[in-house]
């Protein structure tokens, strides 16, 4: 069962996306700092990472990159949540975030459960 680490601050966010996940036969973890998110994807390795990019300690993308200097961490797919809209989401085009020497997708909150599984698929298929 591919395992996912979901970083969100918001309580109700983490519910329901654990909820959706799980339903969907995906195991979870879930953090709400990027401190503990950090913590959490060294210990639990997982196939990949759901992180908002505001949080109240560091932010997401700075978890991000902390994330990918852990042993055997550099090569998990990483998909950004946030709320902040920008004039690409409103047109619907898919933004894209560079954190480090990589690029990373990212889904606007609230996020569009047809479009946010699409991407998780893409990143690992569960077939």
């Amino acid at each position: 069962m591919p395992k996912i680490l979901l970083v969100d601050d918001e309580a109700d966010v983490l519910k329901v996306l654990a909820k959706e996940l799980n339903a969907a036969g995906y195991e979870t973890v879930t953090a709400s700092t990027a401190k503990e998110g950090i913590r959490k994807a060294q210990e639990a390795s997982p196939d990949l990472i759901l992180m908002d990019l505001i949080l109240p300690d560091i932010s997401g993308a700075d978890a991000v990159k902390m994330i990918k200097e852990a042993p055997g961490l550099k090569h998990t797919p990483v998909i950004f949540l946030t709320a902040m809209v920008t004039s690409s989401e409103e047109r619907g085009e898919d933004l894209r975030i560079h954190v480090g020497s990589d690029w990373y997708e990212t889904i606007s909150k609230p996020y569009d459960k047809a479009d946010l599984f699409a991407k998780i698929q893409e990143k690992i298929p569960t077939d």
